[in-house]
């Protein structure tokens, strides 16, 4: 016969901080940098100038 056992979810506390420098040494910062710049670019064109 198979038994059960009770199961509980936990929510983890994640630091923004952490999951940070998880994501940099996941993807190192100059491909994060290549994929936003040209985000940036696009919305510096799209914005009305002072």
């Amino acid at each position: 016969m198979l038994d059960l056992k009770d199961l509980s979810l936990v929510s983890p506390d994640i630091q923004s901080g952490g999951l940070l420098k998880a994501i940099e040494t996941a993807i190192p910062a100059t491909v994060i940098e290549q994929a936003i710049i040209p985000t940036l670019v696009e919305k510096r064109k799209r914005s009305p100038r002072n």
